[in-house]
């Protein structure tokens, strides 16, 4: 992998598109959760019912594909974004203090999903132009 200062996550519980970047230069990677991604059916008044619980597995695969990148921006559909987030917090606290964006994008192209995050990291970095 080249030396990217810049990702970006789109998550969902299913999948993890992680692009590697920097002003000149990018790389996506795909992980997928080994969970089988069905939804649970949700049954009125029992503890936990509906809910499968977060993939410790995933996250942990996710936070090594990050473990490089200076600055992180979280997005995705639902609340894997969250959970990742939390994960990142009580697992990797440094790899959280990074994440300067968590945001709300739906299922967007890989292209579509790079443009935002340089636009945020140009708006938020002076030095971005400048980086490797």
């Amino acid at each position: 992998m080249a030396a990217h200062f810049y990702s970006v996550v789109w998550i969902d519980h299913r999948d993890a598109r992680i692009s590697h970047f920097n002003a000149a230069a990018d790389e996506t990677v795909l992980l997928q959760s080994k969970q089988t991604g069905l939804h649970a059916q949700h049954r009125a008044h029992v503890a936990g019912a509906g809910h499968q619980g977060v993939d410790t597995e995933f996250f942990a695969r996710v936070a090594h594909e990050l473990a490089h990148s200076g600055a992180l921006m979280i997005t995705g559909p639902g609340t894997a974004k969250s959970e990742l987030k939390n994960y990142l917090a009580s697992h990797y606290p440094v790899m959280e203090s990074r994440v300067s964006a968590l945001t709300t994008l739906d299922h967007p192209k890989d292209a579509e999903i790079l443009k935002i995050a340089r636009e945020h990291f140009k708006s938020q970095d002076p030095m971005y132009a400048k980086r490797p």
